[in-house]
């Protein structure tokens, strides 16, 4: 059956109104201020709403559901950071072609879902056959709301949103060693134990921090430029002194942002460098957002994971031979 995807996007006469509050957003986020991030996203999922209301179609939404729902994430506030992660994902099933909502698993909203707080898959599959019949039934035109559709799922599977959640993301605990104060260099630990950990906040802040609680409890010092205070237009330098003051980097490459620049001066520093991407499958092949430049970069190891158990393996393995 043949049924064509409706048109979802965003209509050109807010795509001005929208950059300016994502400018302000992503802002206040790279400055983990979450509270006010939260604001500014929900100013947009507003805008998004009204539009599609007043133009008599549904508008793709995932951006602001998302984005909210990792700021509650990083506010530890996980039943809100859930519900609208879970709104993020059912706008992705959405916005698939008919009979392929299974992208959605590959969408940021899918992975954190299934990698970052382990949701049932069977809970996903039951959201995702519920869009497939939404869609054969022809009211993919008039679904403009993910709530109600959420609602109804929660109330078909008996549960709610807290409940979904399996277990948040544990690494095995190993004593971390104290390290003398290098007065040569001016850090509370040697060169040789700060490990750079870049990538995309926006969509992988998830696995990033995990990274970050695995390097640690393995002894070394994470170093992440989101977490440092530098001025505004000095951040590019910054983050490339941060990185010159560690023997190793580790990157998560599945989605572009500005580690790229960041990987190419590895190679000038010499420092030991990690690419990790999510694949989508057990087939090995990488992300199609991982630029063909990066894949044949030969001089840096790269290489592919699925879960976070894998990603845990992956570092330790790299970090201690």
């Amino acid at each position: 059956m043949s049924i064509s995807k409706p048109n979802r996007s965003l209509p050109l006469e807010i795509i001005q109104e929208t950059s300016i509050i994502e400018k302000q957003g992503i802002q206040l986020f790279n400055r983990r201020k979450f509270r006010e991030c939260i604001k500014y996203y929900k100013k947009m999922l507003d805008l998004f709403k009204q539009k599609q209301e007043a133009i008599g179609r549904p508008i793709h939404k995932g951006t602001p559901y998302h984005m909210i729902g990792v700021c509650y994430t990083g506010l530890n506030e996980h039943n809100e950071a859930l519900k609208y992660i879970l709104l993020a994902y059912i706008e992705d099933t959405l916005n698939s072609n008919f009979d392929n909502e299974t992208e959605a698993d590959g969408t940021p909203a899918g992975q954190m879902l299934l990698n970052y707080y382990f949701v049932s898959p069977e809970f996903l599959v039951t959201i995702k056959k519920y869009v497939y019949q939404l869609k054969k039934s022809g009211k993919w035109t008039s679904t403009f709301n993910p709530e109600e559709i959420l609602d109804i799922i929660l109330h078909k599977c008996s549960v709610s949103p807290e409940e979904l959640i399996f277990k948040l993301p544990e690494v095995s605990q190993t004593s971390i060693p104290e390290t003398p104060q290098s007065e040569e260099f001016g850090f509370p630990e040697p060169w040789e134990k700060r490990v750079f950990i870049g990538g995309s906040y926006q969509t992988h802040m998830a696995v990033l921090r995990y990274i970050e609680k695995v390097v640690e409890s393995l002894g070394f010092k994470p170093v992440v430029a989101f977490d440092v205070q530098m001025p505004k237009d000095l951040t590019h330098h910054h983050t490339l002194l941060l990185l010159h003051t560690c023997k190793y980097a580790i990157f998560e490459i599945s989605s572009p942002a500005g580690q790229y620049m960041e990987i190419e001066r590895t190679i000038d520093y010499e420092t030991k460098s990690l690419l990790l991407y999510s694949i989508m499958s057990s087939d090995g092949y990488p992300s199609k957002s991982v630029s063909s430049m990066i894949q044949t970069m030969k001089q840096i190891k790269k290489q592919g994971y699925l879960t976070f158990k894998e990603i845990d393996s992956i570092v330790k393995d790299f970090l201690q031979n």
